[in-house]
C-alpha cells in the first residue's frame, strides 16, 4: 500500500472527489504539477494495476475511483518511516519533532490531552 510522491497526488484527487475522468486528473496534475498527459496516464495505469485505483469505462471514457481508504494508506506509510527512521518507537519521533519545531501553545495542549486520553482507554 505504499505509494510514491507521484501516485499519491493522483489518489489525493481522487479522494477528495471521485470519479474523476483521466482529462480531469491531467487537466488539475498539469495545472499544478507541470504533469503531461502521458504523465498521468501512465500513473492511472500503475494505480490500476496495483489495485489501488479502479477504472469504469463510461462510453469513450474510464471513471477512476479510489479501492484504497486514504486513513490506510496514512496509517502504512506512518509505521514504515516509524519503522525505518525510528525503529518503531514513538518517543523518539516526537523528541525529535520538539528538538526541531517549536510546539505552539495549541499543539502542547492537544499533545497533552491526547496523552491523558490514551491513559484513559489503557486504564478501562
Amino acid at each position: 500500500m505504499q505509494l510514491p510522491e507521484s501516485e499519491l497526488a493522483v489518489m489525493d484527487l481522487l479522494w477528495i472527489d471521485a470519479p474523476q475522468t483521466s482529462e480531469a486528473l491531467i487537466t488539475q496534475l498539469s495545472e499544478a504539477r507541470g504533469w503531461q498527459p502521458s504523465t498521468v496516464k501512465t500513473l492511472l495505469s500503475r494505480l490500476v494495476a496495483k489495485g489501488a485505483v479502479r477504472a469504469d469505462r463510461e462510453g469513450r471514457r474510464f471513471l477512476y475511483w479510489p479501492l484504497w481508504e486514504r486513513s490506510q494508506c496514512v496509517s502504512q506509510a506512518t509505521r514504515h518511516f516509524l519503522e525505518s527512521w525510528f525503529g518503531g518507537q514513538l518517543t523518539p519521533l516526537v523528541a525529535h519533532l520538539s528538538q526541531h519545531r517549536t510546539l505552539r501553545p495549541s499543539e502542547r495542549k492537544a499533545l497533552a490531552k491526547l496523552l491523558r486520553d490514551l491513559e484513559g482507554t489503557h486504564d478501562a
